[in-house]
């Protein structure tokens, strides 16, 4: 199956990604490969959200919505579609932690444990009124997003938002994966249109995971001037 739309706009927020030169410098750096792994350096949250707000949310939910506040066209999609490996997995561990120690859970990790959260609070505090939904499927969360987009746009819609986030896991957490996924903090946004700028064609198969995020592949493919790369997840492949 082959699928067809334009990349009008995307915003990637990853340490040692704070401008466009970096993510250039980046991803060249890596070819004819792609790069195995972020950057050795900080991040910086931008203010896009007020600190009363921000500070309730966990840095992944946090760093996505500022990822999608920043979408240049944001007011144009009609749909938005959340991706997260891992979502609010770390305020579960920490209610989990809080149980086990015979204290009572903290509220706002008790409400801010769904992994719509982001999706969530993304709304509200852009005041969108578009419909937006949370996807969840490994390492394949993002190429899943992707899918539901295209059908959206195959459907007739014309314009849609994908937003994949993730958060640094708890070594506990990690050490349960048999291939031990990226462990960062990064945030993509993804402003999709009707067009033929970019042909996508998923393939299914099992394979080892790569160590950057097929969101974090895609910017660093788009970065790098390649007219054409494969972005991998552990059971799929677009090319």
């Amino acid at each position: 199956m082959m699928t067809d739309f334009d990349i009008a706009s995307h915003v990637v927020l990853a340490q040692g990604l704070s401008s466009g030169e970096d993510l250039r410098a980046w991803a060249q750096a890596a070819l004819p490969g792609m790069p195995e792994g972020l950057p050795d350096a900080p991040l910086a949250f931008t203010k896009r959200l007020p600190m009363m707000k921000a500070r309730r949310m966990s840095p992944g939910a946090r760093l996505a919505c500022e990822a999608a506040l920043a979408l240049e066209g944001a007011g144009e999609a009609k749909a938005w579609i959340f991706s997260s490996r891992h979502g609010e997995t770390v305020r579960g561990v920490k209610i989990l932690d809080a149980i086990s120690a015979g204290e009572p859970p903290s509220p706002t990790d008790f409400m801010m444990s769904v992994h719509n959260a982001a999706a969530g609070m993304f709304t509200i505090e852009g005041r969108v009124h578009a419909p937006a939904s949370s996807v969840a499927a490994g390492a394949e969360s993002f190429h899943m997003a992707l899918v539901e987009a295209a059908g959206m746009l195959a459907d007739g819609m014309d314009c849609v938002a994908v937003v994949d986030f993730d958060d640094c896991q708890p070594g506990a957490l990690l050490d349960a994966f048999e291939s031990r996924p990226c462990d960062a903090l990064y945030a993509t946004a993804w402003l999709l249109k009707k067009g033929a700028g970019v042909t996508m064609t998923p393939r299914s198969l099992k394979q080892a995971e790569p160590v950057l995020p097929a969101s974090l592949q895609l910017a660093a493919g788009l970065a790098s001037e390649r007219s054409a790369f494969v972005t991998s997840g552990a059971a799929t492949r677009f090319e």
